[in-house]
C-alpha cells in the first residue's frame, strides 16, 4: 500500500545519515550513498515481480558493505531490517533492531517495527508490549512537543493495533477538530482506514 508514506515508512526508509555515529565524515557519506542505492530500487518493488527476490539479495549486500564501515550505524540497520522482512527472514530482521537497541536510545518507530514482526510471526503477547512501548514513548514526544503532527499521527496506528480502527478513528477526529488546518490529519484518514497491520512494511 503505498501510501502508507505518511506513517513511519519515512522513518524506516530514512537515508539522511547526517548523524555523528562516526567522526569521518567521508564514511558517513559513503554510508548514505550505499543506503540510497541499496533503497532506491525496492521502495516501489511489487511482490510479483520476478526479480523481487534477486533485487532484495542485491540491496542487503550493498547494506551489509554500508555496515562494514560503521557498525553503529542505524540506518543501515533499519533497511537491513525492511529487506529481511521482505525476504521473510523475520529472526534476522529482529536481530537487526537488536543492533539499533545496543548502540542507540529507543524510539517508537523501533518499537513499532518489532511489534510487526512479531505480528507476523504469530507472539502476539510479545507483539502488543511492542506497541505499548511505542505507544508511551509517542505520548512523551507529543507531551514535550505538542505541536510534534508526525508522533500524533503515528500514535494513532499504535492505538489502532492495540485498541482498533475505531478508537483510532475517534482520536483522528478528535485532532481534526481541534486542528482543522493542519491538512495532514485530513489525509491520513483513508490511510488508517485502509491499514494492514503493518503487512504494508514487511512484505
Amino acid at each position: 500500500m503505498k501510501q502508507f508514506s505518511c506513517f513511519l515508512i519515512l522513518s524506516i526508509l530514512s537515508i539522511n545519515c547526517n548523524q555523528n555515529t562516526i567522526s569521518d565524515r567521508k564514511a558517513q557519506k559513503e554510508i548514505a550513498r550505499i543506503i540510497k542505492e541499496a533503497t532506491t530500487d525496492i521502495m516501489l518493488l511489487e511482490k510479483s515481480s520476478k526479480s523481487y527476490s534477486s533485487k532484495l539479495k542485491n540491496a542487503l549486500a550493498k547494506l551489509k558493505k554500508a555496515q562494514k564501515i560503521d557498525e553503529r550505524n542505524k540506518y543501515t540497520f533499519l533497511n537491513m531490517a525492511i529487506v529481511y522482512s521482505k525476504l521473510g527472514e523475520y529472526r534476522k530482521a529482529s536481530f537487526s533492531l537488536d543492533k539499533i537497541l545496543k548502540y542507540n536510545d529507543p524510539y517508537p518507530e523501533l518499537y513499532m517495527f518489532y511489534g510487526f514482526i512479531y505480528k507476523k510471526v504469530g507472539e502476539n503477547k510479545n507483539a502488543n508490549n511492542s506497541f505499548k512501548k511505542a505507544l508511551l514513548l509517542y505520548e512523551e514526544k507529543i507531551k514535550d512537543n505538542i505541536g510534534d503532527v508526525n508522533s500524533q499521527i503515528n500514535r494513532l496506528f499504535a492505538i489502532y493495533l492495540l485498541e482498533g480502527k475505531e478508537e483510532a478513528i475517534k482520536e483522528l477526529d478528535k485532532l481534526i477538530k481541534e486542528n482543522p488546518n493542519i491538512q495532514q490529519y485530513q489525509t491520513c484518514r483513508p490511510v488508517i482506514e485502509n491499514f494492514q497491520g503493518g503487512n504494508e512494511i514487511l512484505d
